[in-house]
């Protein structure tokens, strides 16, 4: 059960998720509602608390797109529009960035930040990712970027939806967690689930990416070409075991989990992570963990 030392083309994502422990239960995709309650609800303090570590993904995405002044672009799932304001930059008032998001709140926090660097060529849609991208007319954009939304969609999904969007050329760029990532985090939350598989009212099927080679296959079949796939590391130091699970609440995915998890255990549940992670990680200087990553950019064929 073990892959805390596979790379990126070893990890059998099946294994390294916690959803993928109990094989047995009711196994569903992400609900989008539950990742709307989520999000909403950690709106507010979702750049303060990923943007000074996890930007450095996005920056390197940026770079692989190389967008350009006048081009349109859809940022899907875009948040409080990190991505969104970073293209709105490299396209320039003849160009036009649209962002797509579940979350009315994120939207908000987006629509406030693009005012207040005067970013005029940006709007914003809620909704369902590839509803949405499913009921654009063909060919409508010259790029479409995705930061930290495959897991919540798959990469066969999302670039088969891409590819409808974009016009041929068109470059389709995304970054996004690794299967087996955070490893510290994740073998503590597997044996706590191996400990007390009955907490589980069911699993949550998250299609994080595990290998180069699947993801290369997505995006062949979607229709893309020349793809680039880079993997990185970002570190977030947290004060203590506590922090961590303040943070992981004001997001999506711990809404999925809590409806996944018995009522009745949540809580200790919780309160034992805390207790894991320092115990095994917390040092005089804090509790780091590593996420890893894969930036990827493709061409509409």
């Amino acid at each position: 059960m073990c892959r805390k030392h596979l790379g990126p083309d070893r990890a059998p994502g099946g294994v390294s998720r916690l959803h993928s422990i109990l094989k047995t239960m009711d196994q569903r995709g992400v609900g989008v509602a539950a990742l709307e309650i989520g999000y909403n609800a950690g709106a507010e303090c979702y750049e303060q608390d990923w943007l000074p570590s996890a930007k450095v993904a996005v920056d390197r995405l940026m770079e692989l797109v190389e967008l350009s002044p006048g081009q349109r672009v859809l940022d899907v799932g875009c948040g409080t529009g990190y991505t969104t304001r970073q293209a709105a930059r490299a396209v320039g008032p003849a160009g036009l960035v649209e962002g797509v998001d579940i979350a009315e709140k994120m939207l908000d926090v987006a629509r406030r930040r693009c005012g207040a660097e005067g970013l005029n060529n940006c709007r914003f849609v809620r909704g369902e990712l590839l509803e949405t991208m499913a009921a654009c007319p063909a060919g409508t954009f010259d790029a479409c970027t995705c930061t930290w939304v495959v897991g919540y969609v798959s990469v066969k999904a999302l670039a088969e939806a891409a590819a409808h969007v974009l016009r041929k050329g068109g470059r389709l760029g995304i970054c996004c967690n690794a299967a087996w990532s955070p490893k510290d985090i994740l073998s503590v939350v597997m044996r706590m689930i191996a400990r007390h598989p009955w907490i589980m009212r069911r699993t949550v099927n998250f299609p994080f990416p595990s290998t180069r080679r699947g993801i290369r296959k997505s995006l062949i079949k979607a229709g893309f070409s020349d793809p680039v796939i880079e993997t990185g590391t970002f570190v977030m130091r947290y004060e203590s075991g506590r922090h961590i699970l303040d943070q992981f609440e004001r997001s999506g995915e711990a809404e999925v989990y809590r409806q996944a998890i018995d009522p009745k255990h949540f809580d200790s549940l919780m309160a034992e992570f805390v207790e894991r992670m320092e115990a095994e990680y917390l040092t005089p200087a804090g509790l780091p963990v590593s996420y890893e990553y894969f930036v990827i950019k493709a061409d509409r064929s």
